[in-house]
């Protein structure tokens, strides 16, 4: 009830976007919302001035830490990077496509976010970095996910090592695809191409699609 009522009143405000996409295309603009209650805080998503849907954090008293829009070759429409996570500072890489009709489609969402606050590892600056081209020469668009992993040795003031890591998504088109849609292809993982995550246990992709994929699609 809180989150419709907050929809409501935002519409009502002056919004101002602060991520756009070049004037003739379907646009994307966001407004950050401060949720009531244990909700925590998120992001409402519009479309050429149009409500489409609200990202939440990870969890209860989650938040959306980051948020832009992009054009990808996989789809016609404009899609949503995110990293949500939860209170603890645990969370996940997403991407979305805005779909003709409103609403979002999750096609991707692995493990992005960890600030240190549990195990013994973390993300260097909290969360990976996330990178747009065609890696294997397909003519489509990959997504490669960068970083550090910072190990903790007496505490998380004291850090024992530091590791480079690398995950790697491969666009996988539908081939009898005729229209285009994100659905008509999915990413995965090369594994061939990680590295970095050796000894670190913060993997939860299964938790994470898990929950994601089923709320959004």
């Amino acid at each position: 009830m809180h989150k419709l009522i907050l929809i409501i009143l935002s519409m009502l405000f002056l919004i101002t976007p602060y991520r756009t996409l070049n004037a003739g295309e379907p646009g994307l603009t966001f407004q950050k919302v401060e949720f009531l209650g244990s909700y925590g805080n998120g992001v409402i998503v519009f479309r050429d001035g149009y409500y489409v849907q609200m990202l939440d954090g990870w969890g209860h008293n989650g938040t959306v830490d980051s948020i832009r829009s992009l054009r990808l070759n996989i789809a016609e429409n404009p899609f949503v990077e995110a990293f949500q996570s939860t209170s603890r500072g645990n969370g996940y890489y997403a991407l979305y496509e805005s779909n003709h009709n409103g609403g979002l489609y999750c096609l991707l969402a692995v493990r992005g976010v960890d600030s240190g606050h549990t195990g013994t590892g973390q993300f260097r600056g909290t969360r990976l970095q996330a990178e747009y081209s065609d890696i294997n020469e397909d003519g489509y668009d990959d997504i490669k996910l960068t970083g550090v992993i910072e190990y903790f040795s007496d505490g998380e003031d004291g850090i024992s090592k530091s590791v480079p890591c690398q995950r790697v998504f491969i666009w996988i088109q539908d081939k009898e695809a005729t229209l285009s849609l994100s659905p008509n292809g999915r990413y995965e993982e090369d594994l061939r191409l990680r590295f970095g995550y050796e000894d670190y246990d913060g993997l939860y992709d299964f938790e994470i699609n898990d929950g994601v994929l089923e709320n959004e699609r």
